[in-house]
């Protein structure tokens, strides 16, 4: 059996009480990171800090290395608010970001994962993710060491890659 990673609960508990609350940070690969790096180079670290728990995450692979879909969970241990993170352990996977917001395009994007103790989200309340724009977006990720509470909603409905338009 696997168990699963609740995380540390650095960040503490957590309420939500509005609705459409974003509680992930997002940036994104400048480049591409080989299999075996442990350094990644992103477009904008000022959201992350050192101790973090990160989401790398191949969006789109139309025109560089990496396959769509591959991702891995690290933690940043130096280079926290800078556009240079060192990771603890090296990448498994090979990821790349070269061509954004076009058709082929090829993006990864990092994720900060909270470390919650418990969750609640209110009645009327809900968590989603900044919507897709061709860099970031679209992801909820997060971890508790305690009871998640759902009586509002985690809602990402039309926060994905963004659709043709259709008929009437």
């Amino acid at each position: 059996s696997t168990v699963a990673d609740t995380g540390d609960g650095s960040d503490g508990s957590k309420t939500i009480t509005t609705a459409n609350t974003i509680i992930n940070n997002y940036t994104y690969l400048t480049g591409n990171e080989a299999s075996g790096d442990n350094i990644i180079t992103v477009n904008s670290g000022s959201e992350f800090s050192n101790d973090d728990e990160i989401l790398i995450i191949q969006m789109q692979n139309g025109t560089g290395s990496g396959n769509s879909g591959n991702y891995e969970f690290r933690k940043i241990i130096s280079g926290g608010g800078t556009n240079t993170l060192t990771l603890d352990s090296v990448l498994e996977n090979t990821y790349g970001s070269s061509t954004f917001d076009a058709d082929p395009a090829s993006a990864t994007q990092v994720v900060r994962v909270p470390q919650y103790t418990t969750v609640t989200i209110n009645s009327g309340a809900s968590i989603t993710a900044s919507a897709w724009n061709g860099y970031t977006g679209g992801i909820v990720v997060f971890r508790a060491t305690g009871l998640v509470t759902v009586t509002g909603a985690v809602n990402v409905s039309y926060k994905g890659y963004r659709g043709g338009l259709h008929g009437t």
